[in-house]
């Protein structure tokens, strides 16, 4: 297809990542032209290994790999388990392809530049995108950043704390200040469209990439969603390429403290002034429609 929308994926390579970075990979729209890892779901050096263990699964080996951000901008690490113990759900396997060798702003940097227009979808904290950004300011506004995180269901008694901004607020906060029309594919969506565990033989039936995720998918561990695996950065990657699955609003983005004393991303949708896109809804059966035409359309060639 000519006219492809030129893709770098951020990413903190966790099960839903995986999931991710095979849908935009098989999308007939979308041109992966490169993939930043960012620490989060696991630390840096698994990340960026867990990476090229799902380029090579999928034959797609010849993306270009970065490594970026092992900590936050405030020097902190904080990760979770909830993909299993190296973000994989412990599978692994030899691999054979090696990261660039340059810095994740600059490989970044160099693919903004020779591209009319590109497309950021950001699935994990937002360090790499705010190192980014400060040592390159002069390409804002020639990209667009789609950020898989925040949440439509908060309080202000307890809000709803979204684990790619938690894990380094300052980076989301630095990012949402300089970076003008974020669309945030929120939380909700993974939620409301995840893989139902007596599903996942669905997604092993369709190809061997689709045997590869359900063998993933026993592993992924979300708060919301406890019986199957939301896929929170496909959706992300749904957005870009198939924009009618999703109902958007516009909103005013901004940090607020809650009752309890915690810092969260609050989206007020009536102010005059709004700054970001936000993903309200998603047809399910649309999202359904779309992952699995994908996995069904991927044929290796060997």
């Amino acid at each position: 297809m000519k006219n492809k929308l030129p893709v770098i994926l951020d990413v903190d390579t966790g099960i839903d990542d995986a999931a991710a970075i095979i849908m935009a990979c098989y999308q007939k729209n979308l041109d992966v032209q490169l993939i930043s890892c960012c620490f989060g779901n696991t630390d840096q050096s698994h990340v960026v290994k867990n990476t090229i263990t799902v380029l090579e699964t999928i034959h797609k080996e010849n993306i270009p790999v970065c490594k970026g951000a092992s900590i936050s901008i405030t020097n902190e690490s904080n990760m979770i388990r909830a993909h299993g113990i190296n973000g994989l759900g412990g599978y692994q396997k030899e691999i054979h392809t090696k990261p660039l060798s340059i810095s994740c702003s600059q490989a970044i940097h160099e693919v903004v530049n020779k591209n009319e227009f590109t497309y950021i979808i950001a699935c994990g904290p937002y360090t790499n995108i705010a190192n980014y950004i400060k040592k390159y300011p002069e390409d804002i506004g020639k990209f667009k950043l789609i950020a898989v995180t925040g949440s439509n269901f908060t309080d202000d008694i307890d809000p709803y704390l979204n684990f790619n901004i938690m894990i380094d607020t300052d980076s989301m906060k630095y990012v949402l200040d300089k970076i003008p029309n974020i669309v945030f594919c929120t939380s909700d969506m993974g939620h409301k469209a995840y893989i139902p565990s007596d599903k996942f033989i669905k997604s092993a039936k369709c190809s061997e990439a689709g045997k590869f995720l359900s063998m993933l998918y026993p592993s992924h561990k979300d708060r919301t969603v406890k019986d199957g695996a939301a896929l929170h950065d496909a959706c992300g990657v749904a957005w870009l390429a198939q924009p009618k699955i999703f109902k958007i609003s516009y909103a005013k983005a901004y940090f607020k403290i809650a009752k309890n004393g915690k810092e969260y991303l609050n989206f007020d949708y009536n102010d005059p002034n709004p700054n970001v896109v936000v993903t309200t809804n998603i047809n399910k059966n649309k999202f359904y429609k779309f992952y699995y035409k994908t996995l069904k359309s991927i044929k290796y060639n060997n």
